[in-house]
């Protein structure tokens, strides 16, 4: 998944092919910054809302994956989407062939963006457990 990621930091690429529906602005060009997926474990006795009368059970620890994303600007849907085609990469080919080489079945997310094509992109993926954490301006003098 890093390496998937790695390819789109660092340089404004066009991420309509990442995004859903028209783009409201005059061109579809975002810059990421910091792009990354780790492992994490969420641990099970965080209580929520959504448990319902269960609230006060211990649940087991779960394994997680942690995306982080920090760019220039992002289009509509386009976090969820670029998720999702990352899992779905990753599922599919898993990080490389079994005799260590890249695997080349599913195009990257940086050929998705470069050849503007939404077919090989995946369907948004579900905002459960998707979480914003803020926005910054740099100063503009």
């Amino acid at each position: 998944m890093n390496r998937d990621l790695a390819t789109i930091v660092g340089e404004p690429l066009p991420f309509g092919a990442l995004a859903y529906g028209p783009i409201a602005t005059q061109d579809d060009k975002c810059m990421l910054y910091y792009a990354t997926a780790n492992l994490i474990t969420v641990p099970g006795d965080v209580e929520t809302e959504d448990r319902g009368d269960r609230s006060g059970d211990l649940f087991p620890d779960t394994p997680a994956v942690l995306i982080e994303l920090v760019g220039t600007r992002f289009l509509r849907r386009m976090v969820r989407i670029l998720v999702a085609t990352l899992v779905r990469s990753a599922l599919l080919q898993g990080d490389c062939d079994s005799d260590g080489s890249d695997a080349a079945t599913t195009p990257t997310l940086r050929q998705i963006a470069l050849n503007r094509d939404r077919a090989y992109a995946a369907h948004p993926a579900p905002p459960e457990g998707l979480c914003f954490v803020g926005c910054g301006y740099a100063d503009c003098e």
